[in-house]
């Protein structure tokens, strides 16, 4: 049977059993409790409540149900953006760490360079390093979206990035 059939179904079956029972309690106070003789007027409103009740309780069963069918469709592509995303930025840190570590043994071994080197060699030395600790946080903000403790030290420079102290 298809979605939209079963959702009918579900509609109907809520209605029915919802007017059936506001029906059931304007007959109990009616006529057992007040005494009054049976009179289907009296059961008029009581029966239009219970399928607007039916009505609005079938219809948020079945928002809820695409709610839940939309945000596991989100979770999904959350969990693949993540993980492209870890990808990603793995791939970078190793050029990059390249790149840091080989400006640090130039700056190390450039005793001849001049003063203007020696700047633009330790401004790709410290963008380096700074493009590292942000692929180290991006990787560790990624391992805990994935339920992956990170060490402890990863976890203190995470921390520190929010409240802004240095370590």
């Amino acid at each position: 049977m298809n979605k939209n059939k079963t959702a009918l179904l579900i509609y109907l079956f809520v209605c029915i059993v919802s007017a059936s029972a506001v029906a059931l309690f304007a007959f109990i106070q009616y006529h057992l409790i007040l005494g009054d003789p049976f009179h289907t007027t009296n059961y008029i409103i009581p029966v239009l409540v219970g399928l607007t009740f039916g009505f609005l309780l079938s219809r948020n069963m079945i928002l809820r149900r695409k709610l839940k069918s939309e945000r596991d469709l989100v979770y999904q592509k959350n969990k693949r953006i993540r993980s492209f995303t870890g990808t990603i930025v793995h791939d970078l840190k190793n050029p990059v760490s390249a790149i840091h570590g080989f400006s640090g043994i130039i700056l190390e071994q450039g005793e001849n360079f001049n003063e203007k080197t020696k700047t633009f060699l330790n401004l790709i030395h410290q963008s380096a390093n700074d493009i590292l600790e942000n692929i180290g946080l991006i990787l560790d903000k990624t391992r805990l979206d994935s339920g992956i403790k990170p060490d402890q030290q990863c976890h203190q420079v995470l921390s520190s990035q929010h409240t802004g102290k240095n370590i």
